[in-house]
C-alpha cells in the first residue's frame, strides 16, 4: 500500500514484527523435536557417530535448560513489561509478551522427548 499510494495502514510494521516474532517462537521448539538445527547438521555429518550423537545430547541439555531460563525469565517479563500498543486497539505488551514463557516450555518439553529415549535405554 505504502509503493502505490504513499502510505501504508499505520498498523502494518507493528503486526509484521509481531508475526515474524511469533513464527520464530513457535517454530523454534519444533525444529528441536525433530533436530533440524541447520548449524550444527553441517557439522555432525563430517563427525564420527559416537561424537555426533555425544554432541546431540549435550545440545539437547542445552535446548532444555535454556527453554526453562526462558520460561522462567518471560514469566517475570510478562509481569513487569509496561506499555500497550496503541496502533493495536490498546493490546497490552504483557500479552505479547507471553509468547517468551510459551515458547520456553516447549523447548524444554522438545528437548526432553528427544532425550528420553537416550536415557531410557540406559
Amino acid at each position: 500500500l505504502r509503493s502505490l499510494f504513499g502510505a501504508g495502514p499505520f498498523w502494518g510494521d507493528t503486526l509484521t514484527t509481531l508475526a515474524a516474532l511469533l513464527m520464530l517462537f513457535v517454530l523454534f521448539p519444533v525444529s528441536i523435536l525433530k533436530g533440524e538445527n541447520i548449524s550444527m547438521g553441517a557439522l555432525h555429518e563430517r563427525l564420527p557417530s559416537a561424537l555426533s550423537e555425544r554432541l546431540n545430547t549435550l545440545w539437547d541439555l542445552l535446548f532444555l535448560v535454556s527453554g526453562l531460563v526462558l520460561f522462567a525469565t518471560g514469566i517475570q517479563l510478562s509481569r513487569e513489561i509496561p506499555g500497550y500498543y496503541s496502533e493495536l486497539g490498546e493490546l497490552s505488551k504483557a500479552y505479547i509478551v507471553l509468547i517468551v514463557p510459551f515458547s520456553g516450555l516447549a523447548m524444554s518439553v522438545a528437548a526432553a522427548i528427544r532425550l528420553y529415549p537416550r536415557w531410557a535405554d540406559k
